[in-house]
């Protein structure tokens, strides 16, 4: 096995860390084993998904709706205390207010988790570096171009006009006196 880190191959299977860059042996094993992910990490999310910023405002709208716009006027029609009604509309107006600004100051934004997106399959060329056969000492493929496939430039090219020339400085001035006088 390779370090994903660093490239170093992996000496022995009693090693719990890479010598070079001090990653752990058994974090990548498990990160290979699981096909790229860490289940803990799934857990964790799945526990903590419902307490986020967006659900704290849908509990605060909620909130609202309930004891003003449902509570309050049910409370009208039957012919509550004016005390019971007072509190409802104090309750249910600055308390969803309360739980928007406690919301938005405190619980965390939801995460965005990559649905659509397949887990890491390992193709035949990252196989050799994730612990696949490959030779110890081998070197990659050619992948240069010959000299001989690049062609001299054509005459006419723009390397044989003079334009590329400097000028000089004396000529330019020269010219610019004669022109004002």
């Amino acid at each position: 096995m390779h370090c994903p880190r660093c490239g170093q191959q992996q000496i022995s299977e009693d090693t719990r860390f890479f010598s070079r860059c001090g990653m752990p042996l058994d974090l990548v094993a498990e990160v290979v084993a699981n096909g790229g992910t860490l289940p803990q990490l799934g857990a964790l999310n799945a526990n903590t998904e419902w307490l986020s910023r967006k659900n704290g405002f849908k509990f605060s709208a909620i909130w609202f709706v309930v004891l003003v716009m449902i509570l309050l006027p049910l409370a009208g029609v039957t012919g509550a205390p004016e005390e019971v009604a007072g509190s409802l509309a104090i309750l249910g107006f600055f308390g969803s207010f309360l739980l928007i600004l406690l919301s938005w100051m405190f619980l965390p934004k939801e995460m965005k988790l990559n649905v659509g997106v397949p887990a890491y399959q390992p193709d035949a060329t990252s196989a050799q570096f994730l612990g696949g056969k490959r030779a110890p000492n081998a070197l990659p493929p050619q992948q240069s171009i010959p000299v001989s496939a690049y062609a001299p430039p054509a005459p006419g090219s723009w390397r044989d006009t003079n334009e590329l020339q400097p000028t000089s400085v004396t000529e330019g001035t020269t010219k610019i006196f004669k022109e004002t006088n």
